[in-house]
């Protein structure tokens, strides 16, 4: 697992007490330009702090890609931790141990929300989310501090546990509180809930509101505009232009779980505070918007595959440039944008590697999918879903309600298609999950891992279908669940019939248009004789 790893361990140090704690528990290895971001605010703000950024996996250079330009600020170290040995000696030595956060709904989640207190607890300081900009010195805060975001409830996004005693209490009550009622189920239970219920016990009320140093024996509980302003209801309005409501906070809390797919437009709030308090970030990272060229309604991603041009009709390199001008031509006078998405003279390109404007979740190796998962696979790289398709998936949805729905793109999705399409529709469902593969990723570790990096569909007279036909039973190998084509219309629920499954075509052949391979030893057994 530490191979090439070039992080040095946390497990054994000693922080100052002037310390700011990161933590990325996804396993990417890596750090996004949102995340990236906070990390360098909170450096440019604190200058004389030891900000540290904790990761949970292996980060090697490839992985950390550009972030590793924040390590060349004097005061930001990376830092890497396993979880047992980080909790060693620690009141959750056990329950991490026994391997409690493997049996939860939102692993990344849920490991971050107990990393935070156990980091807390071991070594004191201040902790912060990965989707937040901060934007003035913690200085002028007590040594010991929450915020809350509603009237019911205390944020875990941003806090303060100092090493003295007040802190200490603080810290070994939220540790012990994780012990007592950590829940694998609820999404919101072991960060937030942990706060909350903590100082409602130590302050003597439900009432948020009514929290304070005061009432909480020196522990100082902040009114939402110090780090929340804009709740989660309308994270939105950080990415879409206009004024702040307040300048007063200390950081702003983006809400990644609501905003990850959102797009920074230009004159947002987001691309302000960005451009301000993490400017390297900005100028590195995010994209230009030159809006003065182009406009917003309509996106338009040009692909251009400059080998089956040139060995299929032999057009010029000049010719494809005389193209590309026109649609340049387009995009000012019709009010598009344009994004040029590859040019490549020499390689054969696929929708399958193209990222560019792209805003789903990318499937990885945390991806865990409850048991009980609908499948449905786009593979023809248009970016969105035609009617019919977005009808079987809504009436698998409508069906199976308690069922997880997702749509796996093997291509881009763009923010332009998923607001304007019937994919905004879709979102809506709870049940409904839209996200993006990556092929040859998607194989890794698997027994198609050779075959799909030689890409054979390539060759392929039906590449769609025959991409397609790979990826339905990889999937059921990796995750298990039920695999449904999307030119389908569910009219029941499948809670009737058996976990391992498949239908009738004709008397001679079974069909593969709805297929379930379950995680029990039968469908184990179907799944790995597929992929053979």
């Amino acid at each position: 697992m530490d191979k090439d790893d070039i992080l040095e361990t946390a497990d054994c140090l000693e922080f100052p007490a002037n310390s700011i704690f990161f933590h990325e528990t996804s396993c990417k290895g890596s750090l996004d330009s949102r995340q990236a971001c906070s990390v360098e605010s909170a450096a440019r703000i604190h200058a004389h702090w030891n900000i540290n950024v904790l990761f949970i996996a292996p980060a090697t250079k490839d992985t950390l890609g550009k972030a590793r330009f924040l390590q060349e600020m004097n005061n930001v170290k990376f830092f890497r931790i396993h979880l047992k040995k980080y909790s060693t000696g620690t009141p959750l030595e056990d329950f991490v141990a026994k391997g409690t956060l493997n049996r939860t709904r939102w692993r990344i989640s849920h490991a971050s929300d107990v990393l935070r207190y156990l980091t807390l607890f071991k070594w004191g300081g201040i902790y912060l989310d990965l989707d937040v900009i901060v934007a003035k010195p913690f200085t002028d805060l007590s040594r010991n501090w929450a915020a809350r975001e509603s009237t019911t409830a205390v944020a875990a996004g941003a806090m303060a546990f100092s090493r003295d005693s007040l802190g200490r209490s603080v810290a070994e009550a939220t540790v012990r509180d994780i012990i007592r009622n950590y829940r694998g189920d609820v999404w919101g239970h072991n960060g937030p809930g942990v706060i909350t219920r903590v100082l409602k016990e130590m302050c003597s009320t439900a009432d948020a509101t009514k929290m304070s140093a005061a009432t909480c024996n020196g522990f100082e509980v902040y009114s939402p505009n110090f780090f929340y302003p804009i709740d989660w209801q309308r994270a939105k309005i950080y990415f879409e232009p206009g004024v702040l409501p307040t300048k007063d906070a200390y950081a702003y809390h983006f809400w990644n779980h609501i905003t990850q797919h959102y797009k920074m437009e230009k004159g947002s709030s987001y691309e302000i505070l960005a451009k301000k308090y993490c400017p390297t970030v900005f100028l590195e990272a995010f994209p230009l918007i030159f809006s003065q060229i182009v406009g917003k309604s309509i996106q338009i991603n040009v692909m251009y595959y400059y080998n089956k041009w040139r060995i299929a009709c032999k057009y010029s390199a000049l010719l494809s440039l005389v193209v590309t001008l026109i649609l340049i031509y387009v995009s000012k006078t019709k009010d598009t944008e344009l994004y040029i998405i590859r040019w490549n003279l020499t390689e054969d390109i696929s929708c399958h590697l193209h990222e560019r404007g792209d805003v789903l979740t990318r499937v990885d190796d945390s991806f865990a999918p409850p048991e009980k998962s609908i499948y449905f696979i786009e593979t023809s790289c248009r970016g969105g879903l035609t009617s019919r398709q977005a009808c079987a998936v809504e009436s698998a949805a409508r069906s199976n309600t308690e069922w997880t729905v997702h749509v796996l793109f093997s291509g881009s999705v763009t923010e332009s298609v998923l607001k304007r399409s019937c994919l905004s529709k879709l979102v809506d469902y709870k049940n409904v999950k839209l996200l993006r593969i990556h092929m040859t990723d998607y194989a890794k570790g698997t027994p198609l891992e050779n075959m799909v990096a030689a890409s054979p569909y390539n060759r392929s007279k039906w590449r769609i279908e025959h991409s397609s036909d790979v990826l339905r039973y990889l999937t059921l190998y990796k995750y298990g669940g039920v695999y449904m084509d999307s030119d389908v219309v569910a009219v029941k629920s499948l809670d009737s019939l058996g976990k391992n499954f498949a239908g009738r075509e004709s008397e001679r052949s079974v069909s593969a248009g709805v297929l379930s391979y379950s995680r029990d030893e039968l469908g184990r057994k179907i799944a790995n004789a597929s992929i053979e």
